[in-house]
């Protein structure tokens, strides 16, 4: 479970979007099925920023590890590496 504050919330994409994804749950039109996936696909992209927002003082574990210059630079290059079934080592990063 993730929470979020309204503070990080309110005015926008996640508001957004959960008012986009409540609007099409309750409609029947052809395609709300697609719609409804992408609408989810994009909450879950939003609610990671909104989190991650919420931590930007985090200075332990793995998201202390994200904010670490080198730590965070290697997990930023594995993300653009444009090989995601590619199993990535500390070793075959450099």
């Amino acid at each position: 479970m993730v929470h979020i504050g309204a503070g990080h919330a309110r005015g926008t994409g996640l508001a957004a979007t959960v008012e986009l994804l409540s609007d099409e749950v309750d409609r029947a039109d052809p395609g709300a099925g697609a719609v409804i996936t992408a609408l989810v696909e994009l909450l879950f992209v939003y609610v990671l920023r909104a989190w991650f927002a919420e931590q930007n003082n985090a200075t332990k574990g793995w998201v202390g590890g994200l904010y670490d210059p080198v730590v965070g630079a290697w997990v930023r290059s594995l993300t653009r590496s444009g090989y995601p079934g590619r199993r990535s080592t500390a070793d075959s990063s450099g």
